[in-house]
């Protein structure tokens, strides 16, 4: 989630071996080519590969807690989805995307599996799982100029991120959920908004969705902003089930909500979270997992999904402040925050740098960590996080970690693109989104069950240039997604042959 404000205001594996043979592979080019045809004569013309200018750093630290995996050079997806209706050609390359591919393998090959199988257990969508992805759509439709529509998650992405769970290895047979909740800032018709951020920019999160549904596919939207109208009082926060969750018989869609009983400043029942019927029947608790008399925890992923931005209150915009839309901020009667700008104090310290409560990191910590953070940085939007230019640098990110991942988004492919007060927008550098960023980081650190895992930032940093101290928290791997830089059909054969 967005808010409005004023404009002031790992261990290293080897490259599998190639498993085509000659006859394959010249098949597989063979198809990829009359794909290329199909897309001509169906009208869409092959979008221009864009180059990026950015300087994208790559490093590896022996101390390193948290990986993170950078692709650069995403090819414009040649197919769309626009109206809902599957183009002529083939499917498995009108669904894929480069990007997604590339990012996928490169997790692979460096001891991160996207997948859980047998043979790798430590991965993390298991042919049964539930993969609810988060994604960030409460400004889709507005930007203006260059980033006219540009300032939701990209459609091209969410529809190659679907098809990549549901072509698992051992055969898919859960359910992906995409969802998101606008509050009551942004349009709760988001899913059908236009223009929306993809090549093609008819092509909206609905069509998407109707596409992979005429196909048969466990596919759905899940509009989390209708639960705000039925918020579930669950009394204070502990490890067991709420009072009103599934366990003690409340079979209700709406939003959970929990009391922090400790002692201090702090919201009242200010922790919040999901409970929903999926299409398919399922009861799901983003807290507790799937419901079936029992939890299953593990049945469920949580993929967070958000669009790199510049944020006119926290300055930036990516992985861990997109997980407020993963809570409610309904708060008809001003008992939960007071007032939107202490909602934002709880949150980050928002006017208030002495309340340091860090509501999201608390999230993160105790009540739902993400499995795994995407930041869609195909479109940067340099200037707003509702209004305004983008630019494009055809890259996307991810990590498990959500610190690190926006310390590198923010300033590796954020800030060099940012025109007014750069650093302000940079973690690694001392501003606004260092310090709201620390607030959350160490309230996640302070109230962690167990061991911390993720990166740990220097308390009282006032430089301008990122410290080693921190760049050695991390490893970053980087790859192409398209290694001709001119043409898709390489960087496909190329995802091909990787995997």
């Amino acid at each position: 989630m967005d808010e409005k404000r004023g404009k002031s205001g790992c261990p290293k594996s080897s490259r599998p071996k190639c498993s085509l043979t000659r006859r394959e592979f010249l098949s597989t080019s063979s198809k990829l080519v009359a794909g290329t045809v199909l897309a001509a004569a169906a009208g869409m013309t092959p979008g221009k590969v864009w180059g990026s200018t950015l300087a994208l750093p790559s490093w590896r630290s022996p101390t390193a807690k948290s990986d993170i995996f950078v692709v650069q050079d995403i090819p414009a997806p040649r197919y769309s989805l626009a109206g809902g209706t599957l183009p002529p050609g083939p499917s498995d390359q009108i669904l894929r995307d480069a990007g997604i591919d590339a990012l996928v393998s490169l997790m692979n090959r460096q001891g991160t599996p996207f997948f859980r199988t047998g043979s790798s257990p430590q991965g993390l969508v298991a042919r049964d799982s539930v993969v609810v992805i988060k994604v960030n759509q409460q400004w889709v439709g507005q930007g203006t100029d260059s980033g006219a529509g540009r300032l939701g998650t990209s459609t091209d992405l969410i529809k190659g991120l679907v098809w990549r769970i549901l072509n698992h290895p051992e055969g898919f047979v859960g359910e992906v959920v995409v969802a998101e909740n606008v509050q009551w800032r942004g349009n709760p018709d988001f899913a059908t908004i236009t223009p929306a951020n993809a090549q093609d920019q008819n092509q909206t999160l609905a069509n998407v969705i109707t596409v992979f549904q005429g196909l048969g596919r466990p596919v759905s939207l899940q509009n989390w902003t209708a639960l705000n109208a039925n918020l579930l009082p669950g009394g204070n926060l502990g490890p067991g089930p709420a009072t009103c969750e599934y366990s003690h018989g409340n079979l209700d869609d709406g939003y959970v909500l929990l009391n922090d009983n400790t002692p201090g400043v702090k919201p009242q029942n200010g922790y919040s979270y999901p409970k929903f019927r999926t299409a398919g029947g399922l009861y799901i608790s983003m807290r507790h997992g799937l419901w079936d008399g029992s939890y299953h925890p593990d049945r469920v992923v949580l993929i967070n999904l958000p669009v790199l931005k510049k944020h006119g209150m926290a300055a930036t915009t990516a992985a861990w402040k997109n997980l407020i839309g993963f809570q409610t901020c309904e708060d008809p009667d001003g008992s939960r925050f007071e007032s939107d700008d202490m909602m934002h104090t709880y949150f980050w310290g928002f006017n208030q740098p002495s309340i340091d409560y860090g509501l999201i990191g608390r999230h993160i910590s105790l009540v739902r960590r993400p499995d795994l953070n995407l930041v869609d940085a195909v479109w940067v939007a340099n200037e707003s996080n509702y209004y305004g230019s983008a630019v494009r640098v055809n890259v996307v990110l991810g990590s498990r970690d959500p610190f690190a991942v926006d310390w590198y988004a923010s300033e590796y492919v954020l800030r060099p693109v940012v025109p007014d007060a750069p650093d302000e927008s940079s973690l690694a550098r001392a501003g606004t989104f260092r310090t709201a960023s620390l607030v959350n980081q160490k309230a996640a650190m302070s109230t962690w069950v167990g061991t911390y895992p993720f990166v740990d930032f220097v308390e009282g940093y006032s430089g301008a240039t990122p410290l080693d101290a921190e760049k050695s928290q991390m490893n970053v791997f980087l790859a192409s997604a398209s290694p001709s830089k001119g043409s898709m059909l390489p960087a496909i054969i190329n995802t091909l042959l990787a995997d």
